[in-house]
């Protein structure tokens, strides 16, 4: 637990992406075994399947561009870190060992400064089929779907939804006024909670081409 200490207070920030990528998407990063040990390369990994039978959690790890790809466990790790596009910025990621995440451990640090942590569990479930109003429908298909949980630490979560948004969320982001203050003004909801955590991590709205761009509620 002491190296997992160490290794989130060390590595973790806030970060507004997609918290799944492929095998064949390497990026500069590092994982840390169980024992707290660093090992820096190029780093792959998706969102496991929760419709398997075993869904698998795993990370690809090549310690250059030319080394053979090794195939890591999740239960063989404590973290990684990646870089997403030769970006300054860090994506965090542990492997929590609580049981309600047994399916999909490895979980995205979000939010570590405040005392109520917020975490993004991601995972691929089958879509429902779309009808469209000229007739077309839209098959099923795999798609990503994410939950976020909060807590004072991985062990004790609660997930995040519609209906304790706005009473949690504040303390969440507390310490960041214009976050609070959208909250507070019911400017913003659980939909645009993205928007919340780039202003969270860059202390500025997103611009218009981001995600999740800012809705009044309501509208």
């Amino acid at each position: 637990m002491r190296c997992l200490s160490i290794f989130i207070i060390l590595f973790c920030c806030t970060k507004v992406v997609c918290a799944q990528f492929s095998n064949t998407n390497w990026m500069s990063g590092a994982y840390y075994d169980t024992k707290g040990v660093k090992y820096k390369g190029l780093l792959a990994w998706k969102a496991p399947d929760q419709d398997a039978e075993v869904s698998e959690s795993v990370i690809y790890f090549k310690a250059n561009a030319k080394s053979n790809e090794v195939k890591i466990p999740a239960h063989g790790l404590l973290g990684f870190v990646v870089s997403q596009n030769g970006s300054i910025d860090i994506d965090s990621f542990i492997v929590s060992k609580n049981p309600l995440l047994s399916r999909r451990p490895i979980i995205e640090v979000l939010v570590y400064r405040n005392p109520i942590k917020l975490y993004r569990s991601s995972s691929f479930v089958m879509s429902k089929a779309i009808k469209w109003a000229d007739g077309r429908i839209s098959p099923p298909s795999k798609v990503v779907q994410f939950d976020y949980y909060f807590g004072p630490d991985d062990q004790q979560l609660t997930l995040l939804d519609e209906r304790n948004f706005e009473e949690v969320m504040p303390t969440i982001v507390s310490g960041y006024a214009q976050a609070m203050a959208m909250i507070k003004n019911k400017e913003t909801g659980f939909k645009d909670i993205l928007t919340l955590l780039h202003i969270y991590r860059y202390n500025d709205l997103p611009p218009v081409s981001a995600p999740a761009p800012l809705k009044k509620s309501g509208q």
